[in-house]
């Protein structure tokens, strides 16, 4: 974590430390992880392994902490590739019910 971090880490609340911390992780990313996309806006956590979080709104708290520990499960990407992402997982599950 870079020194301007732990400087507000000292000033301010823990949600908003969580949603930094979160931006922060993004911000190291820097670009959606999808093949030759270089959108570096509106990048979300894409489950792309199963862990013990699930549905939308799950929480900062819950997806930094899971994140934390399950850093292979997600994958850092746009808001339209995130959405494309979970339309194909979605149309595999339903097939194989």
């Amino acid at each position: 974590m870079n020194k301007e971090i732990k400087e507000l880490n000292k000033k301010i609340s823990g949600g908003k430390r969580i949603v930094l911390q979160i931006q922060e992780i993004k911000k190291k990313t820097g670009v959606c992880g999808w093949y030759n996309c270089e959108s570096t806006e509106n990048l979300q956590f894409a489950h792309v392994l199963e862990t013990n979080v699930k549905g939308m709104g799950r929480g900062s708290w819950t997806r930094l902490n899971d994140y934390l520990q399950n850093k292979r499960s997600y994958m850092i990407y746009c808001e339209y590739h995130h959405k494309l992402y979970d339309s194909y997982k979605n149309e595999d599950e339903y097939e194989n019910d």
